[in-house]
């Protein structure tokens, strides 16, 4: 009867909404549409994506613009890594994504379920465009991000093993504005 299914969309929504607030209290709304389109994305493919922050991301010392563009060129890598691995394997495929601070650091680590990725892409992954596992794609998601982590003094990392992608970026945290 419509009645429970209204009720039963109402709680749908709230639980949704329940979970989402866990990860975005306190981020600002660019970056929380953002989040949510990847959960969104995520959700529809069947992969698993979780969230850990410790803190929020608009504490990260960057622009509205940069961290949209940074974490939504992360999340859209990962999934679309992850869903290469899910279609190959027919196993759930996962994205984790957590931010914390530690001494007078941000740490954004980002890991996810890969396909095996050859030395020769993974030696130039953020250092040239057009190095890419994407069909269709020029591959400029990994030198936003990399060129994003250099214009706010950051420091960029990542390590493939056993088919399980890392890529962990570390800012500043800015204690005061010279």
């Amino acid at each position: 009867d419509d009645m429970v299914d209204e009720k039963r969309y109402v709680a749908n929504v709230v639980n949704s909404y329940e979970a989402i607030n866990i990860w975005i209290r306190g981020a600002r709304g660019a970056v929380v549409a953002v989040l949510h389109e990847a959960s969104k994305q995520a959700r529809v493919q069947g992969i698993a994506l979780n969230y850990r922050f410790d803190v929020p991301c608009s504490q990260l010392p960057l622009t509205d613009q940069q961290l949209v563009s940074l974490i939504g060129n992360i999340l859209e890598n990962a999934i679309h890594a992850a869903s290469q691995w899910q279609q190959a394997y027919g196993t759930q495929a996962f994205v984790d994504m957590e931010l914390m601070k530690r001494s007078g650091l941000f740490i954004l680590q980002c890991t996810n379920s890969t396909l095996p990725l050859p030395n020769n892409i993974a030696d130039g992954l953020f250092e040239r465009e057009g190095l890419t596992m994407k069909d269709g794609h020029d591959g400029l998601g990994t030198t936003i991000i990399a060129d994003i982590v250099k214009q706010c003094k950051g420091h960029l990392d990542f390590t493939y093993d056993k088919e399980t992608f890392t890529l962990k970026l570390k800012f500043p945290a800015l204690t005061g504005l010279s």
